[in-house]
């Protein structure tokens, strides 16, 4: 049988992992955040300014048809969001699927943590409770 020592071993083990995961996950949700809120504040003032243009042209030339429709054009040109653009899609797709590998990877060792844990604490009783039972033996 294992000693507590080999079980308490495992138990940090896993304790390490689940921490290196969790900061994995939190620096990849961090990067994933930045690029989302960076790209969407850039669109964001992009986009108002083309807005503020073309109500100003509308002010300046109120009357020629042929402009207006210049202007309504400008719609076009507008930011579209980050999601629209196929690579920055992609990016953002394997992120949240490293993420979710890595939650998973969390969750097992986590789990095999709490394990070994419960089996270091049986172990170390065992391993006490024999010690016990040696200084009876003595008596």
């Amino acid at each position: 049988m294992a000693s507590s020592s080999y079980y308490y071993d495992l138990y940090e083990d896993y304790r390490d992992k689940a921490k290196k995961y969790g900061k994995n996950i939190e620096s990849l949700q961090s990067i994933r955040n930045k690029l989302s809120n960076d790209f969407y504040d850039e669109q964001k003032n992009v986009n108002k300014e083309l807005e503020d243009l073309k109500e100003d042209l509308e002010k300046s030339v109120r009357y020629d048809s042929l402009f207006k429709t210049v202007i309504n054009e400008n719609d076009d040109y507008k930011e579209k969001t980050c999601g629209a653009d196929d690579d920055l899609k992609n990016v953002f797709t394997q992120l949240d699927e490293e993420i979710t590998s890595l939650s998973n990877k969390k969750s097992s060792a986590e789990s095999s943590r709490d394990y070994y844990h419960d089996k270091y604490e049986e172990e170390k009783e065992r391993e006490h409770q024999e010690w016990l039972d040696s200084l009876k033996f003595w008596e």
